[in-house]
């Protein structure tokens, strides 16, 4: 009963499945589109194996200079994934700094992408 939101999306991006993490991602995306569920949508898409797609909305996310460690992370990683390695080293290079404000296993997961 309740209405899902961008968190709910990452969540089961990360911890789910991928497809219906997207569909969920459109569904938030539709009914409230933000910063937060650009990035929600975007990561679902990522994690889906469509980072090209996820680019799209890890742009839309970060439009206006946000410097958010989690959503930086995705767009480092979506653009790696999309085999645009500038983008990701810089987008990377930003969750690094701000690795404090990220999960233990968003921590793991940028020395991951930093590899």
């Amino acid at each position: 009963g309740t209405r899902p939101d961008a968190e709910a999306v990452v969540f089961e991006a990360d911890h789910g499945s991928p497809a219906p993490a997207v569909r969920l991602g459109r569904r938030v995306w539709r009914a409230a589109p933000s910063v937060r569920s650009a990035d929600a949508l975007g990561w679902a898409l990522t994690r889906a194996g469509r980072p090209r797609a996820g680019m799209v909305f890890a742009r839309r996310a970060l439009e206006l200079g946000s410097r958010d460690a989690a959503f930086r992370l995705h767009a480092g990683v979506a653009a790696r994934e999309a085999g645009l390695a500038a983008r990701a080293a810089r987008h990377l290079a930003v969750a690094d700094r701000a690795r404090a404000a990220l999960s233990p296993r968003g921590v793991r997961m940028l020395e991951e992408a930093l590899r």
